[in-house]
């Protein structure tokens, strides 16, 4: 009989699929955070599913801007 996923494998889904986004996903994505929309995606997924997604890690490095960047 084949194995049920858990709740850790579909949190491991979940990342994967937010780490396999192409980058104007990501961005979009991104562009949420504190926003009322990403709070509202937030309640229907439960913290169960938002704490494991690593939305400011995977925020590409654009290198240093501004003054201190000279």
């Amino acid at each position: 009989m084949a194995r049920q996923p858990t709740l850790a494998d579909y949190q491991k889904a979940v990342q994967r699929r937010f780490d396999n986004l192409n980058d104007e996903d990501r961005e979009i994505i991104q562009s949420l955070i504190g926003t009322p929309q990403i709070r509202a995606i937030g309640r229907v997924l439960g913290s169960e599913l938002m704490s494991v997604i690593d939305i400011e890690s995977s925020r590409p490095d654009r290198g240093r801007r501004g003054l201190a960047a000279r």
